[in-house]
C-alpha cells in the first residue's frame, strides 16, 4: 500500500519499525523475522535505505504495550515533522494506536480492512476527519479482527 502511493507521488518511502503488527505472543510463537531492508529495496525502490526507524517494538507485546508504542510514534513523528503531510501505513491495532496518541479522548475508530483514517491538525489540536472511510473500495469489511 505504501509503495503504491509513494510511486502515484513520486515521495521516498520511510520504513518505520514502530508501525509495524502487535506483536502478539498469542498468533506468533516468537518475534517475525524481517527482510533486511536492501533486499526490500530490491522490490520496492521507494524505500529510502537512509531513514533510521525511531524505535524497535520488541517482543512479546501486550495490547497496552502496541497503544504505547503506535502512540508515541505518531507523537514523535507529527513532531519531526511538523508542517508536513505524513501517511501512516499500518494495521488494526497500530491504527489505533496511533490515531489515540494524537486525538484527545481516545474516540471510537473504525479500523476496518483497507480503511482510511485522516486526521488535520487544527486550532492546536488533532481532530479525526476521517474515520474508517472505506468508500474507495468496491467491497467492505466492517469487523475489526485483532483481539
Amino acid at each position: 500500500t505504501a509503495h503504491q502511493v509513494a510511486i502515484t507521488l513520486d515521495l521516498p518511502l520511510k520504513i518505520e519499525a514502530a508501525l509495524s503488527e502487535w506483536l502478539n505472543p498469542h498468533w506468533m510463537n516468537s518475534k517475525p523475522k524481517t527482510v533486511p531492508l536492501e533486499v526490500l529495496a530490491q522490490e520496492y525502490p521507494r524505500i529510502d535505505l537512509s531513514y533510521q526507524s525511531c524505535m524497535i517494538p520488541e517482543y512479546p507485546e501486550t495490547e497496552a504495550r502496541v497503544m504505547e508504542r503506535s502512540g508515541a510514534i505518531a507523537r514523535q513523528l507529527a513532531t519531526q515533522y511538523s508542517g508536513e503531510d505524513i501517511l501512516l501505513v499500518g494495521h488494526g491495532a497500530s491504527v489505533l494506536g496511533t490515531t489515540w496518541g494524537l486525538v484527545e479522548g481516545k474516540p471510537e475508530i473504525n479500523a476496518c480492512l483497507c480503511c482510511l483514517v485522516k486526521l488535520v491538525f487544527h486550532e492546536d489540536q488533532w481532530q479525526l476527519e476521517l474515520n474508517g472511510d472505506n468508500s474507495h473500495l468496491s467491497q467492505t469489511e466492517s469487523t475489526i479482527r485483532f483481539n
